[in-house]
């Protein structure tokens, strides 16, 4: 087995491909980046057309409360076996999991920003409550990071739905990881309580944050590929730059991801036209992209 990391392997053109693709992406987005100034009033975060103000918080507030202490428990105490791409080798090895290198994942990234936002959220809503003045800046950065967070949130779920667990079903590889507790709450938890918030609050979502969701993806392959270059393993193996489709996969995931989007802002603006048929098509749709049992009988490779 090499020891060279795939930064320094022979036959880079795609490597360089995918990198120069990123650059362009990256800039492209931060030239669109506007200062989205929007008008909205503390209402707009703290209130609900359908629930009671205290029920609102009290959602926000266990969600917080639940993301934080999920974190901290898959970090101080779960550590798995997880088969891993190796990228020298090209193979899945098994290599334990645990610690902090648990939120390297894209998953966890997510999981982390959905804690954070139901932590803004639920701030915002106590200080109603306790007749506190909550800054403007961070009621924009709430308003901003709750779609950015849903979407990724939503591309986490259908790719782990459609494509991981699937990928990992076809090889014969275990499948028991995908269905313990911890990644139950950050592949499909995640997606329906963020469901709910669109939901019960009342959120505004402006359509110029899709230049955060493009540069929230980008960091990440800009991590990935750090982390690649530090131990030698891609936590997601289409994310190796060397393939001879890896610019089309990328340009697939930001796709997939900015459709992601779309999907979230059109269901906040069907909701405030049509609240109760776009609730229950959401209550019918949602399910569809969860994958909450194991399968009985795994194929052969």
């Amino acid at each position: 087995m090499s020891n060279g990391s795939i930064w320094k392997q022979e036959g880079s053109k795609n490597t360089v491909m995918t990198i120069v693709l990123a650059t362009l992406i990256t800039l492209i987005a931060i030239l669109t980046l506007n200062p989205f100034d929007f008008n909205f009033t503390d209402s707009a975060i703290t209130e609900s057309k359908i629930i009671p103000f205290w029920a609102l918080t009290i959602f926000r507030t266990l969600v917080a409360i639940g993301g934080i202490l999920t974190i901290v428990y898959i970090v101080s105490f779960v550590k798995r076996d997880a088969l891993l791409y190796n990228t020298t080798s090209k193979e899945f090895e098994n290599i334990q999991f645990a610690g902090l290198w648990r939120l390297s994942t894209f998953t966890s990234w997510c999981f982390a920003g959905l804690s954070l936002a139901f932590t803004l959220l639920a701030i915002c809503s106590w200080a109603e409550i306790l007749d506190f003045s909550i800054p403007h800046i961070v009621l924009k950065l709430t308003i901003l990071m709750f779609p950015v967070i849903y979407s990724s949130s939503l591309f986490v779920t259908i790719i782990v739905t459609y494509i991981l667990i699937p990928g990992t079903q076809r090889s014969g590889r275990p499948l028991e990881n995908w269905f313990k507790i911890p990644e139950q709450i950050m592949h499909n938890l995640n997606t329906i309580v963020l469901t709910m918030e669109l939901v019960f609050g009342n959120i505004p979502i402006n359509f110029d944050a899709f230049t955060l969701v493009i540069l929230f993806g980008i960091s990440y392959i800009i991590f990935a590929a750090y982390n690649e270059k530090r131990t030698k393993i891609y936590f997601y193996s289409f994310l190796d730059p060397r393939g001879n489709r890896s610019p089309l996969i990328h340009i697939a995931l930001l796709a997939v991801s900015l459709i992601c989007f779309v999907a979230v802002f059109i269901a906040n603006l069907a909701l405030n036209q049509w609240h109760l048929q776009t609730t229950f098509l959401l209550i019918i749709g949602i399910p569809f992209i969860l994958y909450v049992k194991m399968p009985k009988t795994i194929p052969n490779k």
